[in-house]
């Protein structure tokens, strides 16, 4: 226990010291600073959400499974309320260690992600107790109540109607993976094509209308960045250590056969539900 202490200090202490060497970085007072300004402000979010998981693993485990269990974390109760039966009862729903094993089997098992009502109430949890400026957290704390009661709230409204880009987009993604593992890229459409149940040459041309809408470097890092995630499949499918099986296995899980097959029936629903509409 005292040797993982130590391990996970070490850790923190080192994406401490890789923020104040970013926020060195980029100071106001430099005007050369702010050349690349933008990407380390992003690197500080990301050193943020490593030092996150890093000490509050458990707490973020914690919150998952009180969603998946139709939960949300209770606010700071006034002394008033604290002792109410109501509050006493809703403690103890809330104050069980049942929920951090909840979540660490459904974070392994992608559960979350496939349950609507669970995300939204994990992410308006975690809008709370995050860091950004107060009215931006008031804004989404309201829109994510409005869906509750069945109103979308302007945050929300789409720029128009294109529901189905976004399933689209996720095809190319899972096509440029099975690229990177070495599937021609006419191949790759097909496999995507046949879960989604169109034509390779429709999954072609989704290419120009979903660039179009993400943006040229948006689009082409998406689409490298999950190239890279199947040549790394590709070589951690070879290898018999643990580390290399559990990587794999994420992987596995975000874009193996079981996340196209998935993805290719959330497409032909969506696809069904605006032929009703």
């Amino acid at each position: 226990m005292a040797s993982n202490r130590s391990s996970v200090r070490a850790d923190a202490i080192s994406a401490i010291d890789r923020l104040l060497y970013l926020q060195e970085q980029s100071l106001v007072s430099v005007p050369a600073a702010a050349a690349g300004k933008d990407r380390r402000a992003s690197d500080a979010f990301i050193e943020i959400s490593h030092l996150a998981r890093l000490l509050a693993g458990w707490a973020l485990r914690h919150r998952v499974g009180l969603a998946l269990g139709g939960l949300r974390p209770l606010p700071r109760l006034h002394p008033k309320v604290r002792d109410s039966i109501a509050a006493v009862q809703a403690l103890a729903a809330v104050d069980d260690h049942r929920h951090e094993n909840e979540g660490r089997s459904a974070t392994s098992g992608n559960r979350l992600a496939q349950n609507n009502s669970a995300l939204r109430l994990f992410l308006r949890g975690q809008i709370v107790s995050n860091p950004m400026p107060e009215y931006a957290r008031s804004g989404l704390l309201e829109a994510f109540d409005a869906l509750e009661i069945g109103e979308v709230h302007p945050v929300f409204q789409p720029r128009s109607r294109r529901p189905l880009w976004r399933h689209w987009k996720r095809g190319l993604e899972l096509a440029a993976f099975r690229q990177g593992q070495r599937r021609a890229a006419s191949q790759a459409d097909s496999d995507v094509g046949e879960a989604f149940g169109v034509d390779a040459e429709t999954v072609h041309k989704w290419r120009d209308r979903v660039k179009k809408r993400m943006g040229t470097l948006a689009y082409s890092s998406m689409m490298a960045f999950a190239e890279t995630a199947g040549e790394s499949e590709l070589y951690l499918r070879g290898r018999g250590d643990k580390l290399s099986k559990t990587d794999w296995q994420e992987l596995e899980n975000e874009f193996g056969s079981e996340a196209l097959d998935e993805a290719g029936k959330s497409y032909r629903q969506a696809v069904g539900q605006r032929r009703r509409t």
